[in-house]
């Protein structure tokens, strides 16, 4: 199974500390490199950023056409290279999944006609393979973390995943 990810992904899982998660639903995912760039090399300073680094199972790859990208990223002005990486990326690999949480992100995504996911949605993946017993203890670790979560999507999540 070939799964891209976007940074906040990436970043929420590490600074909850349970990146382990994406490992346990995937294997194995990939990242361009803008968004290594942006997490471990520019966010070195931030929690999460060594253990994402050190993740084997992390694995960078190159995006072939940066034309591709630039041209993406004109007509979605909004995005930033992470995004646009991951999306051109996800499209040269023929991903089964692009993990990407923000609505901008998953607008375009969604436009190119890949299949989405979020980091909320891995958790609830989680649980349903017994990598997790409750769906609510991760969101409230993500909480905890400082991930932004409005009450309607917590609600949402706790009832997708059995637990409201």
């Amino acid at each position: 199974m070939t799964v891209i990810s976007n940074s906040s992904p990436l970043i929420t899982l590490a600074n909850a500390k349970r990146l382990h998660l994406l490992q346990g639903v995937f294997e194995e995912v990939i990242i361009p490199y803008a968004v290594y760039d942006e997490v471990v090399v520019q966010g070195r300073m931030r929690p999460g950023a060594e253990n994402i680094a050190a993740a084997q199972w992390v694995v960078c790859r190159q995006v072939e056409n940066q034309a591709a990208v630039q041209n993406f990223r004109g007509i979605h002005r909004c995005l930033g290279p992470g995004e646009a990486e991951t999306i051109i990326l996800a499209k040269q690999l023929m991903a089964d999944w692009v993990i990407i949480d923000e609505v901008r992100g998953r607008r375009a995504a969604a436009q190119e006609g890949l299949k989405l996911i979020g980091t909320i949605g891995v958790v609830i993946l989680a649980k349903e393979l017994a990598l997790i017993a409750s769906v609510q203890n991760v969101l409230d670790d993500f909480v905890r973390a400082g991930f932004r979560l409005s009450s309607a999507t917590y609600q949402a999540a706790l009832e997708k995943a059995g637990e409201a």
